[in-house]
């Protein structure tokens, strides 16, 4: 991998790179952010181990693997996303990161029939919220790092979890609550424990509806995409992300169709999309 720059704690991985090399900055601890360019498909095995001034991290959309131990020991790190392209994430990935407090889990991760996700979070004695986003199917606890979740209070659940570990919620002494989508109550009741039953709570039905403030005035994809969940626009459009994004950043032509499409799919009007969309 290139030489990296450090310049105010803030280090920026070259563009272009495919792949952040094993402990490539173990032990770094004048490292406070990292900018990662969205060429970069792999975070290698202990790449950041040890980063203990490490803050803040965004992990890109392009990644698809995050190796055993990666963000081991960055006891600085506060939350993490790990985005819906991430298809591999490794034991101890977040291992020790002490200050963690909140996780988000986007649904296209998929695991091994032998992942735990307590082995991913061990030693992370701040977490307090976890959100599972639509589209993880299974949640498997394992034993060999109880304890993991002790300070754990808000577990947040998408619609199909199909299967859930008797013991995922075990040890999870400081647990008060378990939001579940709108209607989605009896569901998970059928899946966990009696016990768990009292801290069911049922999210209000969510909306697709973006703010008129918050919609974009260009065609910056990043925006648009990450104000809208599951891949709306692209569903409205008939089409896949990849195409929907090109369009906005080429300033493609849209069919009146597909313009109605979004404009339903975000409740707007077509003179709204007109505004806050295409402007010329």
């Amino acid at each position: 991998m290139t030489k990296l720059e450090i310049v105010n704690g803030i280090a920026t991985i070259p563009d272009g790179e495919t792949k952040i090399e094993r402990f490539a900055f173990k032990d770094c601890t004048s490292i406070v952010d990292i900018i990662i360019p969205d060429s970069v498909t792999v975070i290698g095995h202990g790449a950041f181990y040890g980063c203990t001034s490490l803050k803040s991290v965004t992990i890109p959309m392009s990644v698809m693997k995050i190796a055993d131990d990666a963000f081991c020991g960055c006891s600085s790190l506060k939350n993490i996303v790990i985005p819906e392209s991430v298809i591999e994430i490794g034991e101890g990935a977040f291992k020790n990161c002490k200050s963690l407090e909140c996780i988000t889990i986007a649904g296209g991760v998929k695991l091994a029939e032998h992942f735990y996700w307590r082995d991913v979070f061990e030693g992370c004695d701040s977490l307090k919220e976890i959100t599972f986003s639509q589209g993880i199917k299974r949640l498997a606890c394992g034993s060999s790092a109880r304890g993991a979740f002790k300070s754990l209070t808000i577990v947040n659940l998408p619609s199909g979890v199909a299967t859930i570990d008797p013991i995922f919620f075990e040890d999870c002494p400081m647990l008060k609550t378990i939001t579940v989508p709108a209607g989605k109550a009896e569901y998970y009741k059928r899946r966990l424990s009696e016990k768990y039953y009292s801290l069911i709570v049922e999210r209000e039905a969510e909306k697709t509806r973006v703010k008129k403030e918050k919609l974009p005035t260009m065609y910056e994809d990043k925006y648009i995409i990450e104000a809208i969940d599951n891949q709306t626009l692209a569903k409205a459009i008939d089409k896949d992300k990849s195409t929907l994004c090109s369009k906005l950043n080429n300033k493609g032509e849209f069919k009146a169709a597909e313009i109605d499409g979004i404009c339903k799919a975000l409740d707007i009007s077509n003179e709204e999309i007109g505004l806050y969309f295409f402007a010329k």
